[in-house]
């Protein structure tokens, strides 16, 4: 009798842990799929932000490729000049 009991005792104490352990995965999954949410609808807030930042990274490489081109420009007219003397 003793021994049936401690036995039934022992499944229904791994069945309550492996639920426990059921309900922390899911807890973790919810806040995962919480902060995931979050993360979309704060970058649809900020989309604005976010696009004007990479417009200004647009407009510096571009203000960055024209100041090159200047540059080169430049330095083709003085080598023009300097075969022309």
């Amino acid at each position: 009798m003793w021994n049936r009991t401690m036995h039934f005792m022992a499944i229904i104490h791994i069945e309550l842990v492996h639920r426990q352990n059921q309900n922390q995965e899911l807890n973790i999954t919810q806040e995962n799929l919480e902060l995931k949410l979050s993360l979309r609808s704060w970058k649809f807030k900020h989309k604005h932000v976010i696009q004007s930042g990479k417009r200004k990274t647009l407009k510096e490489e571009e203000e960055e490729e024209e100041e090159e081109e200047e540059e080169e420009e430049e330095e083709e007219e003085e080598e023009e000049e300097e075969y022309l003397r």
